[in-house]
């Protein structure tokens, strides 16, 4: 594994916290919601929050499974962004490349507003 992979979802709680409350929502479905904050490590990192509602253990893990490894596979760690995806209910209504669009236009439309607010500042 690289080292993007192993530290890809690593965060304290700390941060969680820090996540919680300062980030923002720029995604709001009726399946899940994602959240972002400008990147605080050397790549973007993923948290992904499945309440106990959704299921057991093992069908929480897949979904945490599947949707880091859409968020590995489409290198959007290279984006300068963390992203939180909270899931609301199980996503059966959505495909998977469904899923992928969604994440890629919220994550490039935050990271444009990050380097736009950038260039402005300075």
């Amino acid at each position: 594994m690289t080292r993007v992979s192993q530290s890809l979802s690593t965060f304290s709680q700390h941060e969680i916290a820090r996540f919680f409350k300062s980030s923002r929502r720029v995604y709001k479905g009726p399946s899940f919601d994602i959240l972002c904050l400008p990147q605080s490590k050397s790549h973007g990192r993923l948290i992904v929050v499945t309440p106990r509602k959704i299921g057991n253990a093992p069908a929480r893990n897949k979904i945490r499974r599947q949707l880091k490894a859409i968020y590995f596979t489409n290198r959007f760690y290279e984006l300068p962004v963390d992203c939180m995806i909270i899931i609301k209910k199980l996503p059966v209504s959505h495909e998977s490349s469904e899923i992928i669009s969604l994440l890629s236009s919220a994550l490039h439309n935050f990271a444009n507003t990050l380097s736009a607010s950038h260039a402005s500042q300075s």
